[in-house]
């Protein structure tokens, strides 16, 4: 194949066709021009083409496919768990009412012990002879104030001496009473049935008024405290249900609400509330466990965790399509989570939303629907 030289001077300088021309040989100058036209010739395709194409994608725009629910709202009942500690019911932490050394432990500690059972015993020193005296003076005082009443009905002793008697008598009642309150203080006892938890002191050690001796458990009902936010709190009242789940028994029991903070906490927004429930185990106190509780029945969606997306301002919600194909975007409240989904209020009782794409749209959007993974 011959190619006229003004034919390469156009596509190649001229000074480029010297070079080359003169360090090929003779035989095979035509071949090698030949192939440099060709490589030219490609090259310059190549660009037309890539051209044409830089110019489809920038100029068209490709339509998102999405894959679409038709979600309805339905009748829910929606719970929440949350995460507490039990404890006792009733504990009572037992202190001395009055002074003394330890004398006896009559009781063992860790073990179930029946209302005003003796725990512990203090020393009397000389609290019996001081009551036995108490008591003799009463009977004197209390006879003579009989004596002085009768025959001061009689008109038979005057009143100022009358007085004087029944103050004797009122004093040594005050002091019986008294004697006989510190000796039975002398044995400190169970202020109900429960569980003998702690002992806190041992024989012959000397305890003040208002010093720690013991604590008491009752068992019998658990409760458990707790806070929730301000969201969840419009969905309690008192009396409501729950489920308590023991994490180390692995043993669920019915419980109810009997407390309500009406006072949110300053520092969390959030509020107390306060569970009981019923302890035929005997499980002890301090336990973890988790608290499902059901909220009142309300109208929400069920919707896959592949549709929720934030907006640019990190609200949560899904994005929706209108009848022209149109996305938007909608704000919705979760009320409680399963495996895959969750059930969420804030949309219309029928609505369609975008379970596959809805990160990669914005709102306002024009999308094309999957018909296959439309439901």
């Amino acid at each position: 194949m011959k190619i006229p030289m003004s034919l390469l001077t156009q596509l190649i300088p001229r000074s480029f066709l010297y070079v080359v021309l003169a360090v090929i040989p003779k035989t095979l100058k035509g071949r090698v021009l030949t192939g440099i036209v060709l490589f030219i010739i490609f090259v310059f395709l190549r660009k037309i083409i890539s051209s044409f194409d830089y110019a489809n994608h920038t100029h068209t725009p490709s339509i998102p496919i999405v894959e679409v629910i038709q979600s309805e709202s339905q009748p829910q009942t929606p719970t929440f768990t949350l995460i507490g500690v039990s404890q006792a019911f009733k504990a009572s932490t037992l202190r001395a009412e009055i002074g003394g050394k330890i004398i006896a432990l009559p009781t063992e500690k860790g073990t179930w012990v029946s209302d005003k059972q003796t725990l512990i015993q203090i020393i009397d020193n000389d609290r019996a002879a001081r009551l036995q005296e108490a008591e003799s003076r009463f009977k004197q005082r209390e006879a003579e104030f009989r004596a002085s009443t009768d025959l001061r009905a009689k008109a038979l002793k005057a009143e100022n001496s009358h007085l004087a008697t029944k103050a004797d008598f009122e004093a040594a009642k005050a002091l019986l009473n008294r004697i006989q309150l510190e000796v039975e203080h002398l044995s400190i006892k169970a202020p109900f049935s429960g569980y003998y938890d702690q002992r806190l002191v041992d024989i012959g050690d000397v305890v003040e008024i208002g010093d720690p001796v013991a604590t008491i458990l009752n068992l019998d009902q658990l409760k458990i405290i707790m806070n929730v936010s301000e969201t969840d709190i419009v969905s309690l009242s008192e009396g409501q249900t729950a489920t308590v789940t023991f994490t180390a028994h692995k043993k669920q029991y019915p419980a109810k609400i009997t407390y309500i903070s009406k006072n949110a906490e300053p520092k969390t927004r959030t509020f107390t509330i306060e569970l009981t429930l019923d302890n035929p185990d005997k499980l002890p106190a301090g336990l973890t466990c988790h608290i499902a509780i059901m909220k009142h029945s309300i109208q929400a969606h069920n919707i896959p965790l592949s549709a929720l997306v934030l907006n640019d301002q990190g609200v949560l919600g899904v994005m929706t399509l209108d009848q022209t194909k149109k996305t938007h975007f909608q704000t919705i409240m979760i009320e409680s989570t399963q495996h895959e989904t969750v059930y969420a209020t804030g949309l219309a009782p029928k609505t369609t939303i975008i379970t596959t794409g809805s990160s990669f749209v914005k709102d306002g959007q024009i999308v094309i629907v999957n018909e296959k993974g439309a439901s």
